[in-house]
C-alpha cells in the first residue's frame, strides 16, 4: 500500500530512488481528457492529445494521462507556449505535479496551484504546495511566467530527494527543497491564466534531465547519496538545502 504524501510541514524525505517508467502497450505521453471545460485538447490524435488551449477568459487546468517516466534519476517535463492572448494580463502558466490517476483527481477548475496534493510554480513563479504558497522559497530569479513568449520553453524536473528545478529555454530559474515524492507516479500539472492561452507538453530529453547538465555529474551523485543515508528529517532537510544550494550557485556562475 502506497504511503500518503508527504507534507510540507512534517518536513519529511521521500525514498530517494524514482521507479516510474512508461510500460509497452500504454498510452504515450499526452494530456488526460480530464481538465477544465475551459480548456479544449488538441492534436494529431484526438485520443492522445499534446496541446491544450484555453478558449474562456477563466484559467483553466490539466493533468498528464501517464505518470511523467524517470530518466537519470529525475522525472521531468517542458511545456512550450503556443499562443498568448493579444489583449496581455498579469498573470500566465503554472506548472507542476500532482498524484495521478487523473479520473481520480480533485483538480481545481481555475487554479492549478490549489489542486491537492501538489507541487506547483504559480503564475507569478512561486512555489506552492498543496495549495498554500511557500513563502520562504524564492521565486524565480531572472523572469516571470506572464513573460513568457511564443516558443518558450519551461522545463519542470524532480530530482532526487524530492527536489524541483525550473528552467526556461535552458537558463535555471527555481531550485525549490520541496520533498517531493519519488515513490510514487506523478503526473504533470498544468494551468494556463491569461495570457497564457496554448501550450503543448513533452517529455524532457535525455541530455536535459539533470540539474546543471554533464558537468554536475558529481554533485547530482552527492544528491542521491545523502539521500539514500539520512536518517531523520531534520538532517535530510539540512543536507538537501546545502546541496540545493551548491546547485544553485553552480549554475550562476556558468552565467557570468
Amino acid at each position: 500500500q502506497a504511503a500518503p504524501y508527504n507534507s510540507f510541514e512534517n518536513r519529511r524525505i521521500s525514498h530517494p530512488d524514482c521507479h516510474i517508467s512508461l510500460q509497452p502497450g500504454r498510452m504515450p505521453w499526452c494530456f488526460s481528457q480530464v481538465r477544465s471545460v475551459t480548456l479544449t485538447l488538441l492534436g494529431d490524435d484526438k485520443d492522445e492529445p499534446t496541446s491544450a488551449r484555453r478558449h474562456s477568459f477563466e484559467g483553466g487546468v490539466c493533468v498528464s494521462q501517464e505518470p511523467i517516466p524517470c530518466v537519470d534519476g529525475a522525472a521531468a517535463f517542458e511545456v512550450v507556449i503556443e499562443e498568448l492572448d493579444d489583449t496581455g494580463g498579469t498573470e500566465g502558466l503554472e506548472v507542476g505535479v500532482t498524484f495521478g490517476p487523473p479520473e481520480l483527481l480533485n483538480l481545481d477548475p481555475e487554479y492549478a496551484v490549489l489542486t491537492r496534493p501538489s507541487w506547483t510554480s504559480s503564475d507569478a513563479g512561486s512555489c506552492w504546495i498543496h495549495g498554500r504558497k511557500i513563502v520562504d522559497l524564492p521565486p524565480w530569479s531572472s523572469t516571470t511566467p506572464n513573460a513568457l513568449t511564443k516558443g518558450d520553453v519551461v522545463r519542470f524536473s524532480v530530482h532526487t530527494g524530492g527536489i524541483i528545478e525550473i528552467a526556461v529555454n535552458g537558463n535555471q530559474q527555481a531550485v525549490w527543497e520541496a520533498y517531493v515524492p519519488t515513490d510514487r507516479p506523478l503526473h504533470a500539472l498544468i494551468g494556463l491564466r491569461k495570457p497564457c492561452r496554448a501550450v503543448s507538453i513533452r517529455l524532457a530529453r535525455r541530455a536535459d534531465s539533470q540539474p546543471g547538465g554533464a558537468g554536475d555529474e558529481e554533485l547530482n551523485q552527492t544528491v542521491s547519496h545523502i539521500a539514500s543515508l539520512v536518517k531523520t528529517p531534520m538532517f535530510a532537510g539540512a543536507c538537501l538545502a546545502a546541496v540545493a544550494g551548491i546547485l544553485f550557485w553552480r549554475r550562476t556562475q556558468t552565467w557570468r
